[in-house]
């Protein structure tokens, strides 16, 4: 078995299933087909990252604001880069009631305060790179 990633994107599917259907895909098309990968023709591991972003892909917040964002993902990292950090990923804060409850009732320290005491504590995992 190859331990290697091999990314794929929703946007893949579609040239996939094109080409599954004998079709060529569009040159417009942004993704690409991993039908390559499904008949054993591409190796494992040839796709080391993926690239995603998102702007307004649902009618969730007032106003009917994006939430942009862009994305790289590789087999070890994941970095997300925020244009709008003041807006909630999915939504309005009407939900916030309900999150701010669990966390009085779990006694969650970042109910209270907002110290930042785990950046402090020891670390016992691997040094990043």
């Amino acid at each position: 078995m190859n331990d290697q990633a091999h990314h794929i994107n929703l946007t893949d599917l579609a040239p996939t299933f094109l080409e599954a259907a004998g079709l060529k895909p569009l040159p417009e098309m942004t993704g690409r087909s991993f039908l390559g990968l499904l008949t054993g023709r591409e190796k494992p591991g040839q796709r080391t990252r993926t690239f995603l972003e998102r702007e307004r892909h649902a009618n969730v917040r007032k106003g009917d604001l994006s939430y942009p964002a862009r994305t790289i993902r590789t087999k070890e990292f994941l970095y997300i880069r925020n244009f709008r950090p003041d807006r909630w990923p999915a939504g309005d804060p009407e939900l916030r009631a309900e999150l701010e409850q669990w966390m009085k009732d779990t006694a969650d320290p970042r109910a209270t305060s907002d110290d930042d005491r785990w950046d402090r504590y020891p670390y016992f995992g691997a040094p990043g790179k």
